[in-house]
């Protein structure tokens, strides 16, 4: 894991495992979701949430999870506020869970395949389909309605 910062590069981290996406809480922490890419027909590998906390440096591997509770389906998706970490599987259709001692409670499945998301004001979900568009679902209650945010002109996996 790496800092860029005004031209500079500085090392925060290095091990436990490929890095798929990084998250920053609101309160300055530093989260990275870890999986290994599975080898010809090997299941897809338990999924680690690591932490670095703000101020001190200190990594922590803060939680693991069964690929068994999310339909063995997570690649790394993932958000976090205020301490609450969500995680999202990428196949149509999505399901968003939220951890609960390493135990995923389904939160809402949404009708799009999902490469990453954030959770904006509560309630609402900004989602990349991880090809060309970001969409913005403003109610998990009504999860089959969404609005087009961005539609790129080329592939996108992330975004912040």
């Amino acid at each position: 894991v790496w800092e860029l910062y005004a031209g500079r590069e500085r090392e925060l981290h290095f091990g436990g495992g490929l890095v798929r996406q990084v998250r920053v809480d609101t309160n300055g922490d530093i989260y990275w979701s870890g999986l290994e890419t599975p080898i010809g027909n090997n299941p897809l590998p338990d999924g680690f949430l690591y932490r670095m906390r703000h101020g001190t440096s200190n990594v922590e591997t803060l939680l693991t999870f069964s690929q068994d509770l999310v339909g063995r389906d997570w690649w790394g998706a993932f958000d976090v506020r205020q301490g609450e970490v969500f995680v999202a599987t990428r196949s149509l259709p999505t399901r968003i869970y939220r951890l609960v001692n390493s135990i995923p409670e389904l939160v809402v499945t949404l009708p799009t395949e999902l490469a990453s998301f954030r959770i904006i004001d509560g309630n609402q979900f900004l989602v990349s389909n991880g090809k060309d568009r970001l969409l913005r679902f403003r109610d998990i209650a009504s999860p089959q309605t969404s609005e087009l945010v961005v539609q790129a002109p080329g592939r996108f996996v992330d975004f912040t």
